[in-house]
């Protein structure tokens, strides 16, 4: 197995009591690359972000990073390996900004452990870098649901991990405010070669921000590497059952 790939799935499958969502799923993801997930609703894209997060065992095959299987790894293991931004939080009150990007560092740590000065220049590193530096001592609460959703993110990049998975982070958000956050995922992504794995529903985003895209259906998948390849309506009309026209704009279709 080449060094390049820093995550890959061989023949991952998981089933509900009532459906199978994942049949036999493989990738392979570059490191330093950005790979969006697309695929309709039920298509089994958050059942994969749950073991990618090892917040779910597969029931078949594994998912591997750096060759060491997730379910394998320690929770602190992983905690150094991986942060993930999830789709759904609560509205946190009586917390600041700066106090709630801290606590992306309790899973490396023991419940006695208090923040070392390598802890706070990462949350000062990851609020600047998410440009809220103007609001770390304002409460979350607060906040636009574009700050809160920067302040998430800042709480998993404070972790200095080298890969950072993405579950729908744009779904609450207005259309500028998506494109804005992706914007900032792609700058992060080519400035500190972090390896970004995400899930999203806007197809017309996947391709502009990412290097590939991988569609989700019948509890199996299909990649198409931006690259080397293009999104054609075939490969539209296999993940999502419509027929599109597709437009080459700027290079990419």
């Amino acid at each position: 197995m080449s060094e390049d790939f820093i995550v890959v799935a061989e023949h991952l499958a998981y089933a509900y009591p009532n459906k199978r969502v994942l049949k036999d799923i493989n990738f392979k993801i570059l490191k330093g690359s950005i790979t969006t997930f697309i695929g309709a609703n039920g298509s089994g894209k958050s059942t994969l972000f749950q073991i990618l997060t090892k917040n779910l065992k597969s029931q078949m095959g594994s998912a591997l990073i750096h060759q060491n299987n997730i379910e394998t790894l320690k929770l602190k293991e992983f905690s150094h390996m991986v942060a993930s931004v999830q789709q759904y939080h609560q509205n946190i009150d009586n917390i600041t900004v700066f106090d709630l990007v801290s606590l992306g560092h309790q899973a490396k740590k023991s419940i006695f452990q208090r923040l070392n000065k390598n802890d706070l220049e990462n949350n000062n590193w990851a609020i600047e870098v998410t440009q809220l530096q103007n609001l770390k001592t304002c409460f979350f609460s607060q906040l636009s649901g574009g700050e809160k959703q920067r302040v998430w993110l800042a709480l998993a990049l404070a972790q200095k991990t080298e890969i950072l998975i993405l579950d729908e982070p744009t779904t609450y958000l207005d259309m500028k405010y998506q494109i804005d956050f992706l914007k900032l995922i792609q700058k992060i992504n080519r400035e500190f070669k972090i390896t970004i794995l995400m899930i999203l529903h806007d197809i017309n985003q996947a391709i502009t921000f990412s290097d590939t895209v991988i569609g989700l259906k019948n509890g199996k998948c299909l990649s198409r590497n931006l690259k080397t390849d293009s999104i054609d309506e075939q490969f539209i009309e296999t993940i999502f059952n419509v027929n599109l026209p597709i437009i080459d704009y700027k290079g990419k279709k």
